[in-house]
């Protein structure tokens, strides 16, 4: 009986106030590599022709840049990735940060952002947005075989 009232009280007070629990079903699901790279290279290609340029990636470099100090630490990098997406891991920030640190000094600088920029598979002499995708995607990949 007591478990009866119990019921009845909280299914109550549930509709009164509009208490909406969420079912697992209703969570996003884990992001893929791919992805991952593409909300990075989607962010980058400010100007959605396909192609990112330098100044693309230098204009990422300041929209990560959270202390305007002109270098861009894993912190800043994995709070600008946040909020591109919640379900970004530090891990997988991690990748890119250090995929992108070429000269290994802890830090992304603007040196950095334009020599990640110049990776180009197809050797057209620009990066666009697929190869910076599979560019990422291979990175990712690497730091967490997890992924799909």
């Amino acid at each position: 009986m007591k478990f009866h009232v119990i019921t009845v009280i909280l299914s109550v007070v549930s509709m009164v106030t509009n208490i909406y629990c969420a079912s697992v079903n209703d969570a996003k699901p884990q992001l893929t590599a791919r992805e991952i790279g593409e909300l990075i290279c989607n962010a980058t290609d400010s100007n959605n022709d396909g192609i990112i340029t330098k100044l693309e990636w230098i204009g990422t470099e300041a929209n990560m840049d959270f202390d305007h100090n002109d270098e861009v630490t894993h912190s800043e990098l994995l709070r600008y990735m946040v909020k591109l997406d919640s379900r970004i891991r530090p891990l997988w920030s991690l990748a890119i940060f250090e995929s992108a640190d070429f000269d290994k000094n802890g830090v992304l600088t603007e040196d950095d952002m334009f020599k990640f920029g110049k990776l180009d598979a197809d050797g057209s002499g620009q990066t666009d947005k697929d190869e910076c995708i599979e560019l990422c995607e291979k990175f990712l990949k690497e730091y967490d075989p997890t992924l799909e």
